[in-house]
């Protein structure tokens, strides 16, 4: 397999001398003389290695890797960097910006090629990660999308067969227990259609800010239109403003207490908890005994094998996504009184 390399330079005669210790070494490589040629070479070609020069014209090479990162087919690419100067702030920049290295010139041809060695390595382990991740979330994803797409089905299918057999000889009460319970499994399964079909479009979702001068005022008057959430409990005690995507906000709070709606009690109601900067949502847990840190994934559900639950195990992975893309960050936890908290911090998207 031919490697290729996609090399930013704008010195002519270095970037020839660099092209031609890839080439000797077995590499294919394209050469551009800045940014703006690497990023539209980018939108039609593929390439396995990037190396950029960081003082470039028209764009340097912090931007085009700035704007590198952005493509998310080009995450797992690495970038090494060239330079003429080994400036430490420089280096931590670049770092922590996503480049795999960062080479001074001139750069010696075994040091260039062991840079590019490394670099592919590291590439393939972390592919080699990610499928067996990505195997372990389609295994688990296959066994609850069955369980939650067959009972509601199994359910509607029982029903309509049973009304069906001895339709005419079934008593009205009965008759109305078997269609309701066919509704009821028809709604839960159209219910997990529906979470499905938000976590798949989640890439493709559009942020439309608008200003939220007080988000008490906007959280009161959403929950007072569900029935559903006519027992939760809401303490303002600083409130604020934000800029959010009203409907992304709605989902985000639809879903942390539709999940805390599974443990809600006349003794225990969900409280929500606006403070600035946070929006907190506490509920009572059965499901875990001492305080610890959550991670939202997909397809995760807790102990199914002993407490019975609904739903793809998709709410709180939706709910934390449309908070990230928001510019805000949902985290979740047990406290120390074994309660589950949700915390909804909104930090670049506050106002004033």
């Amino acid at each position: 397999m031919t490697y290729r390399i996609l090399l930013a330079e704008d010195e002519a005669e270095l970037r020839e001398n660099v092209a031609e210790i890839l080439e000797l070494s077995g590499y294919h490589v394209v050469s551009v003389k800045n940014g703006l040629e690497a990023l539209a070479v980018l939108e039609s070609d593929v390439f396995d290695v990037v190396i950029s020069d960081i003082m470039m014209p028209e764009i340097d090479g912090f931007e085009l890797l700035k704007a590198f990162r952005k493509k998310e087919y080009l995450l797992e690419t690495p970038f090494i960097f060239l330079t003429a100067k080994m400036d430490q702030a420089d280096q931590r920049k670049g770092m922590e910006s996503g480049a795999e290295d960062y080479l001074v010139k001139p750069v010696k041809a075994r040091d260039l090629i062991a840079a590019i060695d490394i670099a592919l390595k590291k590439r393939e382990t972390r592919n080699r990660l990610k499928f067996a991740e990505l195997k372990q979330l389609f295994g688990k994803q296959r066994k609850v999308f069955f369980h939650e797409m067959n009972t509601p089905l199994a359910g509607v299918i029982a029903s309509l067969e049973l009304l069906k057999a001895y339709g005419s000889t079934i008593a009205p009460e009965d008759f109305d227990l078997f269609i309701n319970q066919a509704l009821d499994a028809s709604k839960r399964l159209d219910a997990s259609l529906k979470m499905l079909k938000k976590y798949q479009t989640l890439d493709f979702i559009q942020i439309t800010p608008i200003n939220i001068a007080s988000i008490g005022d906007f959280l009161k008057d959403h929950i007072s239109k569900k029935i559903d959430y006519q027992g939760v409990c809401v303490e303002i005690k600083h409130d604020f403003s934000i800029s959010f995507t009203e409907e992304h906000f709605k989902e985000i709070v639809d879903q942390l207490l539709k999940n805390a709606s599974s443990f809600v009690s006349d003794e225990k109601p969900v409280s929500i908890i606006i403070d600035f900067p946070t929006l907190t949502i506490i509920n009572n847990q059965n499901l875990f005994s001492s305080s610890q840190e959550i991670k939202a994934e997909p397809f995760q559900q807790f102990k199914r094998d002993v407490f019975e639950q609904q739903g793809f195990g998709l709410g709180m992975f939706i709910a934390q996504e449309l908070a990230e893309k928001n510019d805000a960050v949902l985290k979740f936890k047990i406290n120390k009184n074994l309660e589950f908290e949700a915390i909804l911090s909104f930090g670049s998207t506050l106002i004033g």
